[in-house]
């Protein structure tokens, strides 16, 4: 829960210079579980930033997000992925690693 909470601080300060036309797709596990995440700060975030957030299932793993890579068509911005994937897809270069005390300034 920790570095879903940490990619969408990410996601709010990427998207604090969007316009209000500007949507984003997150990728998650569906049922309870995505509804859990969408209103709980997914339309809180849309809300205070202006977006639209866009929800789709996944099936998990890396086969879905490795064919959108090799089709080059991305079609999700945001995935909830378990820890292993995460470390698998950072290693073949499928997702990008933030170093958060780098890439992003310290909240004012």
């Amino acid at each position: 829960m920790r570095k879903l909470a940490k990619l969408f601080l990410a996601l709010t300060f990427v998207l604090s210079v969007a316009t209000s036309s500007y949507a984003v797709t997150v990728a998650s596990w569906g049922g309870a579980y995505t509804e859990s995440q969408k209103l709980g700060y997914g339309d809180p975030t849309a809300k205070a930033l202006g977006i639209e957030i866009n929800w789709v299932d996944y099936s998990g793993g890396l086969s879905e997000v490795k064919a959108q890579a090799e089709a080059g068509a991305i079609n999700w911005d945001i995935m909830d992925v378990f820890a292993f994937d995460t470390i698998n897809g950072c290693d073949e270069g499928i997702f990008v690693e933030f170093d958060f005390d780098k890439d992003f300034p310290a909240a004012p």
